[in-house]
């Protein structure tokens, strides 16, 4: 798994702090000047997890919403 932040410059060292407090496993990235090109390219309307799979299947759920954060819970589980 890689994670993306799209955080900008502002909210950066909050995110570096978040990622050593909680002790994040997996590869995480930055890409605060991309954040609108992203934004545009994948139709983000707020915080969100993009699941990409090999064949390049693009499954997104945002966060604020339990029944997709569900989802991607099983998802992992199994």
């Amino acid at each position: 798994m890689t994670y993306v932040s799209l955080d900008d410059n502002n909210t950066i060292e909050a995110w570096r702090a978040l990622l050593k407090k909680e002790n994040i496993p997996w590869r995480s990235l930055s890409a605060p000047k991309g954040y609108e090109e992203l934004r545009d390219d994948f139709h983000i309307a707020g915080p969100c997890i993009m699941m990409i799979s090999p064949h390049m299947r693009v499954k997104k759920v945002y966060v604020d919403n339990v029944d997709d954060v569900s989802k991607i819970e099983r998802l992992i589980r199994n």
